[in-house]
């Protein structure tokens, strides 16, 4: 008899505590992705690497002035709270320098809300270079900026061609 009435007890708390357990959560809205834990806060700041190579067949002297041979990506993580839009920008040493990233590879010094990308010359191959000696490098932002940026080059001529460098961005 105490058997059935401890089976009794436990099938009820079960009763009342299973459906809770398992209900269905309602799905996460569109832009909820940026919580807390993924946002750089105000004043912080991320640092990564960018840099790739591809294989170019041909360069032609006729090709648009905003074209370009080779691309590749970098994530920001934490994501920035805001848009970063392609004038809060700069890759030093490129084709776009921004007067507000300081420092160098070394020791790069990022202002608060540009993303401040620093080349490194030794490890730019087959790199095309503009008037000015710099490197015909340039970022550009994905999706927004907030998430992420692209770093795109020419080459100079047919033949593999890579470029790396450091990044580094504080949130404003």
């Amino acid at each position: 008899m105490v058997l059935a009435a401890l089976a009794g007890a436990v099938a009820a708390a079960l009763a009342v505590t299973l459906p809770g357990a398992f209900a269905a959560k309602a799905p996460a809205k569109p832009g909820a992705a940026k919580q807390a834990w993924n946002v750089l806060q105000s004043g912080k700041k991320v640092y990564g690497v960018v840099g790739g190579g591809c294989s170019v067949s041909a360069v032609s002297s006729s090709r648009p002035a905003d074209s370009f041979d080779c691309a590749t990506t970098a994530s920001i993580f934490p994501f920035s709270k805001q848009p970063i839009g392609p004038e809060h920008f700069g890759v030093f040493g490129g084709a776009v320098e921004n007067p507000e990233c300081a420092g160098d590879i070394q020791d790069p010094l990022p202002t608060p809300g540009v993303v401040c990308i620093y080349l490194n010359p030794d490890e730019a191959v087959n790199v095309k270079k503009n008037g000015e000696d710099s490197l015909e490098v340039e970022a550009a932002p994905v999706y927004g900026g907030g998430y992420g940026f692209k770093l795109r080059w020419k080459a100079n001529a047919a033949g593999f061609s890579e470029v790396y460098g450091v990044w580094v961005y504080q949130a404003p």
